[in-house]
């Protein structure tokens, strides 16, 4: 059967966008459009910030992890979580609608929707950079609202907080963290071969006289 439904891993989706973002900075810095990027991410700033950001983006690629850093060596890092997520609607029996794949196949399609709320935490040893960071993970998501409707057509809703200082698990230093929510809806569809196909396709195989089949 072919593979035209099928669940996603939302988070993995986020993840994708907010990288898309830091190879851009990538791109800025190799074609000396930095401070033009930061000027439009940071505008309110004093130009002597700017340019203090200017520099720290230039030596500095935060890294993307799924799931909590545990070493100071990660930082500085985005970590990418699930801030949960629920099934809100299931569609009756679970069976959503028939389709017709490409390869011609009749499937029964099976859907629910879900809302997860997905964390991206900044994550640095500096207050200051988590607050940077985090505008910068906004920025690009809200960019990206265009590219992940693809995904998540129902709702897109960005929301965030700053997070208490807290101690690495291993006695290290303290770590800043502020959270970007990113909550958003879709559907998990999958599909099943639909044996019995469709009475269009029996009537197409069958002889038709007197308007009866035979």
């Amino acid at each position: 059967m072919g593979a035209e439904f099928g669940w996603i891993v939302p988070e993995e989706e986020i993840a994708l966008v907010l990288n898309n973002g830091l190879a851009g900075i990538v791109e800025a810095i190799g074609d000396s459009t930095l401070p033009d990027l930061v000027q439009r991410i940071y505008f309110n700033l004093p130009d002597a910030t700017r340019t203090t950001l200017v520099g720290w983006w230039s030596a500095h690629l935060p890294k993307i992890i799924h799931g909590y850093p545990h070493f100071e060596v990660e930082l500085p890092c985005y970590a990418v979580v699930i801030d949960p997520e629920e099934q809100v609607q299931q569609f009756g029996g679970d069976a959503d609608h028939e389709a017709v794949l490409t390869t011609g196949e009749h499937v029964i399609v099976f859907g629910e929707r879900w809302r997860p709320t997905i964390g991206v935490i900044a994550y640095a040893e500096n207050a200051d950079v988590a607050r940077w960071m985090y505008q910068f993970a906004k920025f690009t998501i809200a960019r990206g609202r265009r590219e992940l409707a693809d995904v998540f057509p129902h709702a897109q809703r960005l929301s965030g907080r700053d997070l208490k200082p807290e101690a690495f698990p291993n006695g290290g230093r303290f770590r800043f963290a502020r959270v970007l929510q990113v909550q958003v809806e879709h559907d998990q569809l999958d599909a099943a071969r639909d044996d019995l196909g469709s009475t269009d396709d029996f009537l197409s195989d069958t002889e038709v006289t007197d308007g009866f089949p035979r």
